[in-house]
């Protein structure tokens, strides 16, 4: 299993990071009213090591009764576990030859750059859609500021704008200060901030992102909890399957979006760092993390088309559709694994999987639970399952149709291999947990749609970098691949803004600077001994002068004008 090890060092080791937390950034502009407030409390997280009560001595005769001559231990339900593994095949096993190589697909091998990968999940479809829904918010809400240029419909170049912001924020962990930092002008702050856009525009922007009609939305939320942002949250998941063919190994875990909002299906999970949020399932590569499919917990839905079953069979049926019949292993704990489970990916989906398994399952015999006179390091086979005591009175049970013998490493632990291949592959959703928090572009927020669409713009970040890193064979840290992300997002609304008269001449000049541009003004053509106002006077006072500065070619008195020597005037035009 070194393979194994060294590949998840090798992950660690590229993605490097770290969390943060603070106010609500959509400040107190909760629409829903009518959102019905609810916490459901998730007790069935699960644990890797079990510690199951010592099973009482059923006498030898009992005991006889289960531990015979026959081949097979015999489940609390009747089901056989074979005691010997087997006969070892040389060739491979059909179920463990993948059909459908990993890599790049499409379209998306022609993405270079980290705008154009970062559009393979948020594509222009989507936002022109997110314009459309946020114009008919800010026509309802600037009824009152109808002169004020900060409140005026906004455009697909500026959301773009303030979701590089919003990556921006993230890379210099600065997505849960006080907004009003970011724009400090004291040397505190940060140019690129009010460089694309004022803090009360994108305050304002942010308090108005919507991702689906409010006039239709009564309608739809009767037969889905989820239509505030259900049509961006499948177009993403679509994008995600389309760009990308997972490895053999994928991982499925349920992952929790931190929200303390008024929300009908919000979570409690006391074992998960934000305690309170929307739970979401996913299905991860196992090796790259990179997110191919997901579906939002909204517990039971009304009667139509979206209610369907919550069993933890059915989710994981619909999470590996995009990889059905393709041979890969699926790796889950234990709150999704049955022998039920199993059978059916198997069967119906051509695909291996293991995972812990509860231990008040019916289908496990005594021997599996029983902890007396259990040797440290010690494992019980069950074709496939295995009983492993890690330590004394502990043991883990876990299940498999991928493994078919009784491997154990060499080291002092003992490890079967079907435990140190769960420890390889069960960290896929983690990883992508860790990486989201690391540069997390998302602030608290009162609307539970603005806090699924942070957690897809943390997604589309990890699923681009993978992309560009296969597509490119650069290996640029995460870090500034985000933060080239985030100014490449801003810049076409960057150059636009400059040609904006009122803006400042120093602001105009740190556009220059941070778009790499450093110009000289258009030369204004002057007739002789013309004269013109000068630029420092008052409007009111009108004062003519014929002298005019010679970088930015504008008419002042010498009475506002500093004199250098040629030596430094030369310098200071270089």
């Amino acid at each position: 299993m070194g393979d194994y090890e060294k590949e998840q060092r090798r992950l660690w080791a590229l993605w490097e990071e770290v969390q943060n937390e603070d106010e609500a950034i959509d400040g107190d502009d909760s629409e829903e009213e009518d959102e019905i407030d609810n916490v459901s409390v998730c007790s069935d997280y699960p644990d890797l090591e079990q510690n199951p009560e010592v099973v009482e001595d059923q006498g030898d005769e009992t005991q006889a009764e289960v531990l015979d001559t026959r081949s097979f231990f015999l489940g609390k339900n009747g089901m056989k576990w074979f005691k010997e593994c087997p006969s070892r095949n040389v060739r491979t096993r059909s179920e463990n030859i993948i059909s459908h190589l990993p890599g790049v697909k499409n379209h998306a091998k022609m993405a270079k750059t980290p705008l154009e990968c970062f559009f393979l999940f948020i594509d222009e479809v989507m936002i022109v859609d997110i314009v459309k829904n946020t114009n008919l918010r800010i026509i309802e809400k600037s009824e009152k500021w109808k002169e004020s240029p900060h409140y005026g419909e906004t455009n697909p170049a500026e959301i773009k704008a303030v979701l590089g912001l919003l990556y921006l924020s993230g890379v210099f962990r600065n997505n849960h200060r006080f907004l009003y930092e970011l724009w400090n002008t004291d040397g505190t702050g940060m140019d690129i901030f009010p460089a694309t856009m004022s803090q009360r525009r994108f305050e304002f922007l942010i308090s108005c992102l919507r991702f689906d009609n409010k006039n239709n939305r009564k309608d739809r939320v009767k037969l889905d909890k989820l239509a505030p942002i259900r049509a961006v949250c499948d177009r993403f998941v679509d994008n995600c399957q389309k760009a990308y063919s997972p490895s053999q190994y994928l991982t499925i875990d349920e992952k929790l979006e931190s929200f303390r909002g008024r929300c009908s299906f919000r979570q409690y999970m006391p074992n998960k760092p934000a305690k309170y949020g929307i739970k979401v399932h996913a299905l991860v590569d196992a090796r790259t993390n990179y997110l191919l499919n997901m579906e939002v917990y909204v517990g039971k839905q009304p009667d139509g088309v979206f209610n369907v079953s919550n069993s933890p069979k059915d989710i994981v049926s619909r999470l590996v559709a995009p990889v059905s019949g393709t041979n890969r292993n699926i790796t889950f704990d234990n709150w999704y694994t049955s022998v039920e489970l199993l059978e059916n990916l198997r069967k119906d989906h051509k695909l291996t999987a293991l995972g812990t398994i509860r231990k008040n399952k019916p289908c496990l015999p005594a021997p599996f639970l029983n902890v007396n006179n259990r040797e440290v390091h010690s494992s019980l086979f069950g074709y496939t399952l295995v009983s492993y005591c890690p330590k004394k009175n502990k043991i883990v049970l876990l299940l498999s149709s991928l493994h078919h013998d009784d491997a154990v490493d060499e080291s002092e632990k003992k490890l079967p291999e079907i435990i140190s291949f769960y420890n390889f592959t069960k960290c896929g959703v983690d990883v992508v947990d860790e990486l989201s928090a690391s540069y997390n572009v998302s602030s608290n927020s009162r609307r539970w749609p603005l806090t699924l669409f942070f957690s897809l713009l943390n997604t589309a970040g990890i699923n681009s970098y993978i992309i560009y890193r296969e597509n490119t064979n650069n290996k640029l840290p995460r870090r500034i691949f985000l933060k080239q992300l985030g100014m490449q997002l801003a810049e076409v609304f960057q150059r636009s803004r400059m040609t904006n008269p009122r803006l400042t001449r120093e602001l105009r000049g740190n556009i220059r600077k941070i778009l790499g541009e450093n110009p000289e003004p258009a030369s204004k053509k002057m007739r002789p001994n013309q004269q013109g106002r000068c630029s420092e006077c008052s409007r009111t006072k009108d004062r003519k002068t014929r002298y005019v500065c010679q970088t930015c070619e504008t008419f002042i008195f010498l009475e506002h004008a500093l004199k250098f020597c040629k030596n430094c005037a030369e310098v200071s035009n270089e």
